[in-house]
């Protein structure tokens, strides 16, 4: 059975990097340590250049990588331990330019909706961490307060500086945009499931991986079928529900299809084994499209994608993934706005969390229980993927 996965925003620019202005004022956060922070520990770093941090951190293996900026990484992490049922989640991060990590919070719990995990530095200097289940706060290191968000819902987005939530209820399947702020308890209906009938057969379309447009009255979110969990159309809606503009009738070329609001209207990305007429490849599918669901420009890449980048910062063309082409593999970006995609770096094993920095300068990732970085101000000197015709 086909699964359905998605998950990301850019404001095309011309600059080699495909990042704005804007983006440099984010990447400007940076953790005010108290005088009471946890302590900090130095990190082996190897000779291949990765950042060693599972002795630091106290884990067995790292499920997702956040950047707060270009220096401080987030981490989830996970201890495997035979004694417990339950794997123990733990919470970190690491100064990539201090060479330090330090551990934030740990306990006993499910990872559900960590591909959806976002950190911010909010108003009061404080550190918001959105694990997927809960907002984490974080006073320097230490955690001050803890908002449970989702525990018992299908699949949650939380922005965290407008102060919403989308989120799928688990038993109706009711897509839900709610106010996180305090005192403000309204909640809006964005998308009811629909029942439908073919051939005499009932099934249920349903919505699935709703995200919020930073700054915008928008939230954009997929649609699919109960009984074949095939993917049928990519709607954008505002804050009232009212529908601004979609794609319908999706070509079914992939298992899975990811989004991300884009500045033009949105972004998708697509791979599979096979091209459009039928033809066995092993290809990426890039695609992007007006607000309104219009074909705006798609390009067609060499290799498949094995794990792509959760999250799409504000101002930023740039997309990273993990690729294979053949015996070939490593990490990659893809750069909406000049529709090309280079080749980073080699790597062997599984790669875990490829992203960008919010400004589009610096490319993390997971491999080996390490965490590797890459710079990326001359994107255009990096060898280029070929594009497939």
């Amino acid at each position: 059975m086909k699964r359905i996965i998605c998950l990301f925003l850019c404001l095309l620019f011309v600059f080699i990097t495909g990042c704005s202005p804007k983006a440099e004022h984010n990447s400007s956060e940076s953790i005010k340590k108290s005088s009471s922070s946890n302590t900090e520990q130095n990190i082996v770093e190897g000779t291949d250049g990765g950042f060693y941090i599972s002795e630091a951190l106290d884990i067995t293996n790292i499920i997702r990588l956040i950047p707060l900026n270009e220096r401080e990484i987030y981490v989830i992490g996970a201890k495997r331990d035979k004694a417990f049922e339950q794997r123990e989640i733990v919470y970190g991060v690491l100064n990539i330019e201090e060479k330090e990590s330090a551990e934030l919070h740990r306990e006993f719990t499910s990872v559900d909706g960590a591909e959806n995990s976002a950190v911010q530095i909010n108003s009061d200097g404080l550190t918001e961490f959105f694990t997927g289940q809960k907002i984490l706060v974080f006073d320097g290191y230490n955690l001050v307060d803890t908002q449970p968000i989702a525990t018992d819902k299908k699949e949650s987005f939380v922005d965290l500086k407008q102060k919403k939530l989308a989120v799928i209820e688990n038993e109706s399947l009711i897509l839900y945009l709610k106010s996180l702020a305090e005192g403000d308890e309204k909640q809006t209906a964005i998308y009811k499931p629909e029942k439908r009938e073919t051939d005499g057969k009932e099934y249920i379309l349903f919505p699935f991986s709703p995200k919020i447009k930073i700054y915008e009255n928008r939230i954009i979110y997929g649609v699919a079928e109960d009984n074949t969990m095939n993917y049928k159309k990519i709607v954008v809606s505002d804050f009232d529900g009212k529908v601004i503009g979609e794609i319908g009738d999706l070509e079914i070329r992939a298992d899975n299809i990811f989004f991300y609001f884009s500045e033009n209207g949105f972004v998708t990305v697509e791979t599979s084994d096979h091209l459009t007429d039928g033809t066995k490849k092993e290809v990426t599918f890039f695609a992007e499209y007006s607000e309104e669901g219009k074909i705006i420009s798609e390009q067609t890449i060499n290799g498949v994608l094995l794990d792509g980048q959760e999250k799409m910062f504000d101002g930023c063309s740039l997309y990273a993934y993990a690729y294979a082409i053949g015996s070939d593999s490593g990490v990659a970006v893809y750069d909406f706005y000049n529709k090309t995609a280079y080749r980073i770096k080699a790597a062997d094993g599984y790669v875990i969390s490829p992203t960008v920095t919010p400004s589009g300068k610096r490319v993390v990732w997971a491999n080996g229980g390490a965490v590797f970085f890459e710079d990326i101000n001359d994107l255009e000197a990096k060898e280029i993927i070929e594009a497939v015709k």
